[in-house]
């Protein structure tokens, strides 16, 4: 029992491989499961951001907040209506873009809330300016951030593979009976 479970690691390590080798030599189709991935994860999330909106109290509410919210449920629908090339090719653009948006309605809210708690104003400030700065950075540079996310994903399923491969191998010594280990039973084995 013991042997088989080795070979699950080995062949969890080979798919791993070959996944971080697909990616690295085609890296718009991850991008492109990304993008239907995300615009699903934007739809929902503009869709409860919306609702959130409705049952703040007035005092605290942003108009901002509503906009974002709006803004982010069109984004959803307008990528989850787009081709599978047009998701690949404008998500970085979509993201930067929304991540400015999101982040000047987080600014606009800061101010508002620094007057009822300064702690959660100054949460609320910082946690604008660093969506900002991002998209900002984004929109300067589309195609680096989608190489970059695929990348770091492949390089990431790269390691994984190695490893799950270094442990079959390293697992398959280990379990090898060693000079001192003639009178050893194996628990497993009954």
């Amino acid at each position: 029992m013991r042997t088989k479970r080795h070979w699950f690691s080995l062949i969890a390590g080979i798919f791993f491989l070959a996944c971080s080798i697909f990616m690295f030599a085609n890296p718009s189709a991850p991008l492109t499961a990304l993008g239907i991935f995300f615009s699903i994860i934007m739809f929902i999330g503009g869709v409860l951001e919306t609702i959130r909106y409705f049952f703040t109290p007035a005092s605290t509410r942003s108009v901002w907040s509503l906009i974002s919210a709006i803004i982010t449920v069109l984004v959803g629908v307008l990528l989850l209506s787009a081709s599978a090339a047009a998701q690949a090719a404008f998500i970085p653009v979509i993201v930067g873009v929304w991540m400015i948006i999101v982040g000047l309605s987080r600014l606009s809210a800061g101010r508002r809330a620094t007057y009822l708690s300064s702690g959660a104003g100054k949460h609320m400030v910082f946690s604008g300016v660093v969506p900002l700065i991002l998209g900002i950075l984004i929109c300067l540079f589309p195609v680096v951030f989608g190489s970059v996310v695929v990348w770091l994903i492949a390089l990431a399923l790269l390691l994984v593979g190695m490893v799950c491969i270094g442990d079959f191998f390293v697992s398959r010594k280990a379990n090898r009976p060693g000079p001192y280990d003639d009178g050893i039973i194996d628990v497993e084995a009954r």
